[in-house]
């Protein structure tokens, strides 16, 4: 559950795993019912937990009116080696690689 009167399951704190072993930590919230589902993929480096950090324009309101739309599911991961994602390799890919 994201809050109160929403049916949106969210799975905190999921591992993905990355083409040359590294992973991403990320938080997934999916819509009721069987999927699949199209999926909105937020990367940060702020913290996936601080979204309002990352997209300092969306208000409150509008994440609500997308969770309750139940259309989407929502991926907010955080970079490689940022927040809880663990650094993996020499060096950190450039940005926006991890989403590929």
């Amino acid at each position: 559950m994201v809050g109160p009167g929403y049916s949106r399951l969210m799975l905190a704190g999921i591992r993905i795993p990355l083409s040359d072993g590294g992973e991403l930590a990320a938080d997934l919230t999916l819509p009721p019912g069987e999927g699949p589902w199209p999926a909105v993929l937020i990367q940060t480096p702020y913290g996936k937990e601080r979204l309002g950090a990352a997209m300092p324009h969306a208000s409150a309101r509008s994440w609500l009116d997308f969770l309750e739309r139940d259309a989407e599911a929502l991926v907010i991961a955080d970079w490689r080696g940022y927040g809880a994602s663990p650094p993996h390799g020499a060096k950190p890919p450039h940005r926006g690689e991890d989403g590929r």
